[in-house]
């Protein structure tokens, strides 16, 4: 149900959020502080140093553009890596999204499923070689191809010249 008096900005123009769609147990970011964050101590999915550091490179690059998915007591349920990335650049905030009302079962579930969901994509190989091709002539080469090597399958690499 939309909250009375929200507002969100959609293509430059502030609507009441009611004209836009209903809101969502996390529907709004905020920042927090990095120390103030609370791993899921069960959570399944790991993350290799090399992997975290391509995160913080790419945040690095681009900025912080996913935030971490919190309950209300800053316990993360998504977003594991990225606070991982955060602690190695030396962030001391970090955007987050809290998800009000989710029962225990709910955020359980939902560390399984953030992280499998993920997994079930493919990708067109056929289309990424040609978006890594264009980048390589607009110049990204260097930042796309750092993050590239070990992020999926090597077929699709760069190849050098």
């Amino acid at each position: 149900m939309p909250r009375s008096g929200r507002t969100s900005v959609l293509a430059g123009i502030a609507a009441p959020a009611a004209q836009i769609g209903p809101s969502w147990p996390a529907d709004a970011v905020e920042r927090r502080p990095v120390a103030s964050l609370v791993p899921y101590a069960r959570n399944a999915r790991t993350h290799t140093p090399e992997q975290v550091g391509q995160v913080a490179a790419s945040i690095r690059e681009w900025g912080w553009t996913v935030p971490v998915l919190v309950d209300e007591a800053s316990n993360i349920i998504a977003g594991h890596r990225r606070v991982l990335a955060a602690q190695r650049l030396g962030l001391t905030e970090v955007p987050v999204m809290v998800a009000r009302g989710w029962s225990e079962a709910q955020k359980h579930a939902y560390v399984i499923a953030d992280n499998k969901l993920a997994l079930n994509a493919g990708w067109d190989e056929d289309l990424l070689r040609i978006e890594l091709g264009e980048l390589k002539g607009l110049g990204a080469r260097p930042r796309v191809d750092r993050l590239w090597r070990t992020g999926t399958r090597r077929s699709v690499r760069w190849q050098r010249q």
